[in-house]
């Protein structure tokens, strides 16, 4: 009989993180079980892309991962046989959200958002 492929995937704050020092050592045995077994650990999290780069890193991670509460999954190069790094958005982008804002301005709609606000008014928030 076969053995099926696994994939796993995980949650970082809480899961693979602990939740009191945001440290990954206590998990490290079950990590090197999954490498050694030729198992892909794809991270999960609502943190950025930036934040989960600077993570993989340290576990030595080439598996693709979700960032942002799902709102993208990164493919690194070669980890689905692609030979440059993709990127799929599920969100609208940045620059959409804020044209979207704007037009709800014009028509009369009023608040005010963080890309409204200077560094120290968002740092006082």
């Amino acid at each position: 009989m076969a053995r099926p492929h696994l994939i796993l995937f995980s949650d970082l704050d809480g899961t693979l993180l602990d939740h009191d020092d945001y440290r990954w050592h206590a998990a490290g045995p079950a990590l090197e079980r999954l490498k050694a077994a030729n198992i892909p650990l794809v991270l999960n999290s609502s943190k950025t892309m930036p934040e989960i780069r600077a993570l993989r890193e340290e576990l030595g991670n080439k598996d693709p991962f979700i960032v942002e509460n799902g709102a993208a999954v990164v493919i690194p190069p070669h980890a689905l046989g692609n030979a440059e790094e993709e990127v799929v958005n599920f969100g609208a982008t940045r620059e959409r959200v804020l044209e979207v804002l704007a037009a709800q301005r014009k028509k009369g709609a009023r608040f005010r958002g963080f890309a409204d606000m200077s560094t120290d008014e968002l740092a006082a928030q």
